[in-house]
């Protein structure tokens, strides 16, 4: 009985980061603070949007400085979090407004994210669009 209170307990505790993890990541994009994303982001870092065009961590990180991509806000609905050893997916849906080249676009969307930890320490490996509508 206590070991599963205690499992419970380490499980929370790891979702908890997770989401703390996912907060840092979304604060980071808004604010286009690229040291942070630099840290965030594992260095194998892949991220497949709706169109299955792929981008790895420098890819993401110079659209963010070229102002080729702008988050001007971001919530989240469904957040769930499976956390598994040294592999956690966090799936959500996300309600983004955001300019991508100068055009204001909302966008509303299904994402897989996969993080991993290293040596103690939570990475974003990537993420996957799953489902997009575009306004």
């Amino acid at each position: 009985m206590v070991k599963k209170i205690f499992g419970k307990m380490i499980y929370k505790m790891k979702t908890k980061k997770i989401n703390q993890i996912y907060d840092c990541w979304k604060n980071a994009m808004i604010k286009s603070d690229l040291d942070s994303l630099d840290e965030i982001c594992d260095d194998n870092f892949l991220w497949t949007n709706y169109c299955g065009i792929t981008n790895n961590k420098k890819d993401l990180i110079n659209k963010i400085a070229l102002g080729q991509i702008e988050y001007l806000s971001w919530m989240n609905e469904e957040t769930n979090i499976k956390v598994v050893r040294d592999v956690a997916v966090l799936r959500t849906r996300e309600l983004l407004k955001i300019k991508v080249y100068r055009q204001n676009v909302d966008v509303v969307q299904q994402v897989v994210i996969l993080l991993i930890r290293q040596g103690g320490k939570w990475k974003l490996a990537g993420g996957q669009e799953i489902d997009s509508t575009l306004n």
